[in-house]
């Protein structure tokens, strides 16, 4: 349903040849036909739903949404009749001039989130607001410094997760007025027809049970009786959704002031219900639930977790390695990540047969066009969505947009692929000399390359990593506690056999169980006080450490290379030849692999459990980052390689080198600000409609951060810099001279 003409045309054809059809059988059986009555109601029904998406269609389109963003025309001031009363003045000797007076600016009321709690029904309201406000970036409007300023006054009080929060009901809005009918449906006539449709199958079921049904065979009764239960039942799961929509909580978030009919509305029935009240309370269970992380990379994270039939968008990242996709490290796909089962059954399939027929099957599967789908399945990887790594984005685009002044700024600011931290931090001078290259004299696919490869090897190839490692091999949850007390009272109860040790074993273990579940409740229950107490403090410093910044480095660099290889299409615009230098660089590093028996990307297989066990080897990633950190890099690859092959390997070794020579305490600061310029530059340069598209796939986080920017102002889109100048002629009144 997105923004072309063709699925209107073709919703518009579907809908005359299904009307046609059903009208000529109809029409041939209505001499004789007893239920003509309940079939016109049915009838009337299928035209009104028919009719929604059509009309849902019509306004996706590319046309209707940017018509629907334009205003009346705006001819300004009347230029010419000012001109002409000053030109008679002058020409009748009478002094007069010109004076420009700025237009006042009226802003909105921005209410102030940190005096109130920021609860789901605020955060609806304020989403909405912004779309409205908004949406026109989808069809590249332009807006005024006055719209930048008040989102910016908004965002600059919120906290990073309340800003998520209006972000993604932002994209759940986008969604709904893209892909949906309830654009369509939360109107005057979308209510009514609304009502037509719910009654007429409602009277349709009536007339149909009441009618005399002699000669209709017994099993088509039923049929029909469970279709017309069925339509109802849709119907009234409908209305159900539409009543408890984030569309009516930002219609009813304010009372209304101008209009006395909805004024009556809001005392008679919103307050005499108490329905804000229930609405809220459905309204909470979208509200984004932070469980601490699972995944052992990520424990001391939180992990964005709602369920899954409550979430606004996808509240995950999809990831590719470079490295591990040559050493065909195939990622772990647990249930709570990916539920689609079938899939990884067919994946393990594949993997039986690959091994069985082997380098051969590869071929054919890339000779008929599956491979590129096949890897995306079993190479990409679902990474968490981490409460630090977004307030790490969130303070950085809020401590750019501090800086910015003018429309210059924001072009720099936005065109910046990891220069612009480079010039403004303290190094050494030959470093910063020997990594400007990196970031301003390359393509952005090729910077991409290069940075992801780069910051692989300064990730494995770190001590400190063994470390981590082993701290968090350490960590145990409280419930493998309990099985190990549970163990521990196990053998002297098998040795005694006494009921005593039995009875004790079974009381104490019972006694910690209960006192683990009752803290759990207690801890979630003050979870939202304690972190409204910490919040502001968090949010005003930034404490992203070493550890957090390597840890962030290295998921937006899995995340970056996922976009560039396997959503082309959504990075087309600054893609360049990124799938050619992707493969290139593969080429190489096979190369380089395979003769130091480090695993080719066709080589034979080791033969796989039908369903996969296991993890990413992180010590065949780290041995692979070693081989390719120790190679002599003291001359440029490009003068020994020439620059036909688009290889871009030994160009991340000669970087990972000159990152190293930082130290450990800027090294990983450089990389992961260079990172948030990557992510901003791709953010701000996709191009808008691809954003738009990606919604409908549950939305992407360089999605959030193209939105982030916008509310902080860094996008070009800020162009009208002041309204209308109220000019006003003004006649000097001549001297009076007195004459003694």
């Amino acid at each position: 349903m997105m923004m072309e003409a063709l699925p209107l045309i073709q919703g518009i054809m579907i809908m005359s040849y299904g009307l046609d059809t059903c009208l000529v059988l109809f029409l041939q059986t209505v001499p004789n036909n007893r239920l003509w009555l309940p079939i016109t109601l049915l009838f009337l029904a299928g035209i009104v739903k028919y009719g929604e998406r059509t009309r849902a269609l019509y306004l996706a389109s590319l046309d209707s949404f940017r018509k629907s963003m334009l205003g009346k025309p705006d001819p300004g001031p009347n230029y010419a009749k000012l001109m002409e009363e000053y030109k008679s003045k002058q020409d009748a000797g009478i002094p007069s001039r010109i004076i420009i007076t700025p237009e006042l600016i009226k802003e909105d009321k921005i209410d102030d989130p940190k005096g109130n709690k920021f609860t789901e029904i605020l955060a609806v309201r304020e989403g909405y607001t912004y779309f409205n406000k908004f949406k026109g970036l989808i069809v590249d409007l332009i807006f005024s410094i006055s719209d930048r300023n008040q989102s910016h006054k908004l965002f600059q009080k919120l906290q990073s997760t309340e800003a998520l929060r209006v972000i993604a009901v932002e994209l759940n809005f986008i969604y709904e007025a893209l892909y949906t009918k309830l654009q369509v449906v939360h109107t005057k006539a979308g209510y009514f027809f609304r009502f037509v449709s719910l009654s007429s199958v409602v009277a349709a079921l009536v007339l149909f049970t009441f009618h005399e049904k002699h000669g209709f065979k017994k099993f088509d009764v039923g049929v029909t009786y469970a279709l017309l239960y069925g339509a109802i039942a849709l119907e009234f799961i409908a209305f159900f959704r539409i009543i408890f929509s984030d569309w009516t909580a930002a219609s009813l978030g304010k009372t209304p002031k101008n209009s006395i009919i909805k004024g009556i509305v809001w005392v008679v029935f919103i307050k005499a219900t108490n329905f804000l009240s229930i609405l809220e309370y459905f309204l909470s269970f979208k509200e984004p639930r932070w469980v601490k992380c699972e995944n052992k990379r990520y424990t001391e994270y939180e992990a964005l977790a709602t369920p899954f039939f409550s979430r606004r968008w996808s509240e995950s990242i999809w990831g590719n390695n470079l490295i591990a996709y040559i050493l065909q490290q195939c990622p772990v796909r647990r249930k709570s990540e990916d539920g689609n089962r079938i899939v990884q059954f067919f994946l393990a399939i594949y993997d039986r047969i690959c091994w069985i027929l082997g380098t051969g099957f590869y071929f054919v599967i890339d000779y008929i066009g599956a491979g590129d789908t096949l890897d995306e399945w079993r190479y990409k990887f679902k990474m968490p969505f981490l409460k630090e790594l977004w307030r790490f984005i969130f303070l950085d685009m809020k401590r750019k947009s501090e800086d910015v002044d003018d429309i210059e700024t924001v072009r720099w600011i936005c065109s910046a692929r990891g220069a612009l931290f480079l010039r403004e931090t303290k190094m050494d001078v030959d470093i910063r000399h020997n990594l400007m290259p990196y970031v301003e004299e390359v393509a952005y696919d090729e910077s991409l390359i290069i940075w992801h490869i780069a910051t692989d090897i300064c990730y494995y190839i770190e001590k400190q990593l063994d470390i981590d490692d082993q701290k968090r091999n350490e960590q145990q949850h409280p419930l493998v506690i309990v099985r190990m007390i549970k163990n521990v009272f196990l053998i002297p109860t098998m040795i005694i056999g006494s009921k005593i040790m039995k009875f004790f074993k079974t009381l104490i273990g019972f006694l910690i169980v209960m006192g683990i579940m009752i803290k759990m409740i207690l801890i979630r229950k003050s979870h939202h006080d304690e972190e409204d107490n910490i919040a502001d403090q968090h949010e005003e410093n930034d404490i992203a450490t070493e550890h957090d910044k390597r840890e962030f480095s290295k998921l937006l660099s899995d995340y970056m290379l996922y976009l560039l290889v396997m959503q082309p299409t959504m990075m087309s615009a600054v893609a360049g030849i990124g799938q050619i230098r992707f493969r290139d660089t593969c080429a190489e590093a096979e190369n380089f692999f395979t003769r130091r028996d480090l695993g080719p990307r066709y080589g034979k297989r080791k033969a796989t459990n039908f369903f996969r066990r296991g993890d990413l080897d992180p010590k065949a990633i780290k041995e692979a980052c070693q081989k390719i950190y120790d190679v002599s890099t003291d001359v440029k690859p490009g003068y020994v390689k020439g620059d036909r092959s688009k290889s871009v390997l030994f160009d991340a070794c000669r970087l990972a080198k000159e990152l190293e020579k930082l130290g450990q305490d800027k090294k990983w600061n450089v990389i992961s600000q260079v990172w948030l310029e990557l992510l901003s530059y791709a953010a701000s340069h996709c191009r808008t409609r691809t954003h738009a598209q990606q919604v409908s796939k549950g939305g992407e986080l360089v999605t959030l951060v193209w939105l982030l920017m916008a509310h902080f102002g860094l996008g070009e889109q800020f162009q009208i810099k002041e309204g209308h100048a109220r000019a006003k002629l003004i006649v000097d009144e001549p001297r009076q001279h007195k004459f003694q």
